[in-house]
């Protein structure tokens, strides 16, 4: 059975990317025939090479068109629709998947009502590990919005806080809280493995880390005779930068780390995959997608603050053993989500 996803498929994130190129090989492994809507709003386009594109420096221009390069060379091992801005050219299937990913934060000035299910050209409409993001779980989703939610059939969520949103908003919905499809998939393989060795691995934003845990960070790495390594993003406190990886290329990194350091939802994901001693620095846009999640597991002491230090974090191994216990019931749990939304034949109309 063919299933469209709609889904920031296109976005030059590795989290983004990896995160649908692993459900849909989960759905292809199942039996279904994925395709990929290759669409974006005008003004969500506009804003990503926007953020991408705009700079003064030639030397930061020309690694960010690397990168694009490198993207959308690995975005074409996806089956895709055309690419429009205009959901109305879009084909009609009879299911459509809607996630991952941070798709359902409306406090973001571009976010598309598509995602909610607005104008979405399908019979069936299912969400997999949705996020509302930053958005607080006490707010009371907008009305045009929430009227496009309750066309969806099946509801999944990936974190505690978009479950709660949902529960509040729509009480009478039943929704499941699944894994990230990151967690599903395996890359065994795929991955490109760097020369590199014996380096702390650090994957951020610019300016997400404070100066003095910089700081503190470097004298962790020079005290355990690691080098630091930056990916994804330019670090000039690291001793080496790859900023401009393809995405297999980047969990290659990930796989070869002795430790990660990371702000990122993904970065602690795959610290998770490739069972990595890791220390997640919460940012406040990323806490709702990241502080339940770890709690949940028993990785609260993963996280920074203050008082332990990165030393207090990293010295204490995981037990990842235990951790894989906890995890493959929830795996399960999400596989059998995902068969249930392929399955599902009994198809009724619904208003699009």
């Amino acid at each position: 059975m063919k299933i469209g996803i709609l889904t920031f498929h296109d976005g030059i994130n590795y989290g983004a990317y990896l995160q649908v190129y692993s459900l849909y090989h989960v759905l292809q492994d199942l039996g279904a025939e994925p395709e990929i809507l290759n669409y974006k709003g005008f003004f969500h386009w506009r804003w990503e090479y926007r953020c991408l594109l705009w700079t003064k420096r030639p030397t930061r221009l020309a690694a960010n068109l690397k990168k694009l390069f490198e993207f959308r060379r690995c975005q074409k091992m996806l089956k895709q629709t055309s690419f429009t801005f205009y959901r109305k050219h879009l084909p009609y299937y009879d299911k459509v998947i809607v996630g991952s990913d941070e798709i359902w934060n409306y406090s973001v000035a571009h976010r598309d009502d598509i995602y909610f299910g607005i104008g979405l050209p399908a019979r069936e409409k299912y969400t997999y590990a949705a996020s509302f993001g930053s958005v607080s779980q006490d707010d009371n989703i907008p009305a045009n919005l929430l009227s496009g939610l309750q066309t969806f059939k099946k509801i999944s969520v990936r974190d505690e806080n978009s479950m709660t949103l949902i529960r509040h908003n729509l009480p009478q919905k039943e929704c499941v809280k699944v894994l990230d499809p990151t967690l599903l998939y395996d890359f065994n393989g795929e991955e490109v493995e760097p020369v590199e060795k014996n380096y702390v691995l650090i994957y951020t934003t610019y300016n997400a880390i404070p100066e003095a845990v910089q700081n503190e960070i470097i004298q962790f790495a020079k005290k355990h005779n690691k080098t630091l390594i930056a990916v994804g993003y330019h670090m000039p406190w690291c001793e080496k930068n790859f900023d401009t990886l393809n995405p297999f290329e980047w969990i290659g990194f990930f796989k070869c780390a002795d430790m990660v350091i990371t702000t990122m939802f993904h970065g602690t994901m795959f610290s998770i995959k490739y069972k990595k001693e890791f220390c997640t620095i919460l940012e406040p846009y990323r806490v709702n997608k990241l502080k339940d999640l770890l709690t949940e597991f028993g990785l609260g002491n993963r996280i920074y603050d203050e008082k332990k230090g990165v030393d207090g974090v990293l010295d204490i191994p995981i037990d990842y053993p235990l951790l894989e216990g906890r995890l493959r019931a929830r795996k399960q749990m999400s596989i059998d989500y995902i068969k249930s939304v392929i399955e599902d034949d009994n198809l009724s109309s619904h208003n699009s």
